[in-house]
């Protein structure tokens, strides 16, 4: 009684914010006049995606917050791009879409040759 286990703990935060549901995460900074979680949300919907979770950080001593937003679309370049076009400013974007450029190919067979 009167215990939380750390198991526990991770799984309520990561039920929280979406973590095992596939998607992307853009990291939004804006001024917090122009905080309007309407707007991104409309903006996000308008590219055929939905915000799983949002998460706002602000800064000590700023005007300035962090929006982070976990989308249901692992191709959010589209996404970003509206973003952009709406004058915000994107931090940082994570998407597990792979990108084949034969990078990989090209690594393994290095390390077959150095093998040799």
């Amino acid at each position: 009684m009167g215990l939380i286990s750390i198991n526990n703990m991770v799984n309520a935060v990561a039920e929280q914010y979406a973590v095992n549901e596939p998607g992307g995460i853009i990291v939004l900074e804006i001024s917090n006049r122009d905080n309007s979680l309407a707007h991104i949300a409309q903006i996000v919907e308008a590219d055929n995606a939905q915000v799983l979770s949002s998460y706002v950080n602000s800064f000590e001593d700023s005007t300035r917050l962090e929006v982070t937003l976990k989308v249901n679309k692992t191709e959010i370049t589209s996404l970003v791009a509206s973003f952009e076009r709406y004058d915000y400013l994107v931090k940082e974007v994570y998407n597990n879409t792979q990108i084949d450029d034969g990078s990989q190919e090209r690594y393994d067979s290095f390390m077959n040759y150095l093998n040799v």
